[in-house]
């Protein structure tokens, strides 16, 4: 009796096993490298949001990462999705090859803080390293409303999503918890990214941001100058396979300082020159980075400096709308006014252009200038003191008045907390992703204390 119930017991633990292998088989394929026993230095993190226009990008990205030599102490891990549905792709780079690793699903959402989410949690799971830099690359950038979009794998904006900023706080927050650790870099290849506002949100799971205060642009996109606009990936990334000891602060560097900034000058209708008096626009491309562990001065002084408008504001109003009005301003590419005939804006006039997001130095700059208030001066001094200390580093051409961070100041109130989704006519998007007064910025500054006096 007791020989039958040994062999019961055998054939039980054994069929077990077998159970058990089957079932994850296709689970061992993405944890292939789990228990690798030395730790890398770096992990790069791509996070291709490429169900939009940046789809033809996909092909030429991954031509690019597979050139560019391997390091062991690199590893290279991309989330990938296109137009197409059943497209979504999850793999490890490697020399002149990709890895593709089990991912649960062949459609994501990759406007969906989950997908964000897992892509963290599984990536640094398998791929552990002293250092992780992580790239979301996308298009249609829309500052502190949203960076990084999907179209559902349709082709169609009617169900656009879009990851906003208390998507990327939640999502960071959570893998902080969960690794103990921090993004090194974070690095928004997006139009209009380089805000106060959106670094101000990621500050605390993050050590570095790069973005651009401007639209960004592609290789389609040669600049008035002759050369091309989008980032210098191919110098960087090979900089940091050849120097895999680089510290993030130099890995910052090297992808700010090999950025080559231009201009680029719209047409009538993408086709004809205008007359010389008809103000078209003209973007001038930026890049910049940001030491997210030097805001606590930054807050202090922009509070201390918005509380003396708000309180102020009959005294300091002239001076205010004299910085405002000649500003640098961005995101032009959208409509300032949503509510007119979109076949207007194929003529690019700059006075048509969506003007909300203004350059903060740049503002502060021009009230100290056109201020006559010895304390509102001081108060500007210190701001611009503390900004120039929290920007580590800023591409821009020499005439361009962009100093690294922008902030939010509507021209009108009733641009204020509109969705720039609006102006597209997108049915899910016409009301705003994330409200202004729910960001972690406005939440504990006085910035939109101001802009409440300023418009009344």
């Amino acid at each position: 009796m007791n020989k039958f119930i040994l062999y019961g017991i055998i054939f039980l633990f054994t069929f077990s096993q077998i159970t058990i292998s089957t079932g994850f088989a296709e689970q061992d394929n993405y944890i292939k490298t789990a228990n690798q026993s030395d730790q890398s230095t770096w992990t790069l993190l791509f996070y291709l949001a490429a169900d939009n226009p940046r789809s033809y990008e996909i092909e030429k990205n991954i031509d690019l990462w597979t050139s560019i030599g391997y390091s062991d102490n690199i590893n290279m891990i991309s989330l990938i999705d296109g137009m197409k549905t059943d497209d979504t792709i999850y793999c490890e780079i490697s020399n002149q090859s990709i890895n593709e690793l089990y991912w649960p699903e062949s459609e994501s959402d990759m406007g969906n803080k989950n997908t964000l989410e897992r892509f963290l949690n599984h990536s640094l799971t398998q791929f552990p390293a002293e250092h992780y830099a992580l790239f979301i690359m996308s298009t249609h950038g829309s500052g502190w409303q949203g960076l990084g979009s999907d179209t559902s794998g349709i082709n169609s904006y009617e169900k656009l999503t879009l990851l906003n900023l208390n998507d990327y706080s939640s999502a960071l927050e959570k893998i902080y918890q969960e690794f103990n650790d921090k993004i090194d870099v974070i690095a928004f290849d997006i139009c209009v990214t380089g805000m106060i506002e959106v670094a101000y949100q990621i500050k605390d799971h993050c050590t570095f941001m790069i973005g651009t205060e401007e639209h960004g642009f592609s290789e389609l996109a040669e600049s008035d100058e002759g050369v091309n606009l989008e980032w210098n990936y191919s110098y960087f990334l090979t900089n940091i396979i050849e120097n895999p000891d680089m510290k993030p602060e130099e890995f910052v560097n090297s992808i700010v300082d090999s950025y080559t900034p231009g201009t680029y000058s719209f047409k009538l209708f993408d086709r004809y020159p205008a007359p010389s008096w008809m103000p078209l626009l003209k973007c001038y491309s930026t890049i910049s980075s940001v030491n997210l562990t030097r805001f606590d001065t930054v807050i202090n002084s922009i509070n201390t400096f918005s509380l003396l408008l708000a309180n102020n504001i009959d005294e300091y109003k002239t001076s205010i709308d004299q910085a405002r009005q000649e500003v640098r301003e961005y995101g032009k590419l959208y409509k300032k006014f949503w509510f007119l005939p979109s076949k207007i804006y194929y003529l690019h006039l700059d006075s048509l252009g969506y003007n909300c997001f203004i350059d903060l130095y740049d503002f502060i700059q021009k009230i100290s200038i056109y201020t006559n208030d010895d304390l509102l001066r001081s108060s500007c001094n210190d701001v611009m003191e503390s900004l120039t200390y929290l920007i580590s580093g800023n591409n821009v051409l020499e005439s361009d008045n962009s100093h690294g961070l922008s902030i939010y100041f509507p021209e009108y109130s009733f641009q204020y907390d509109v969705s720039i989704w609006k102006s597209i006519g997108l049915k899910n998007m016409k009301e705003i992703p994330v409200h202004y007064n729910e960001i972690s910025f406005s939440i504990e500054t006085n910035w939109d204390e101001f802009l409440s006096k300023y418009y009344q």
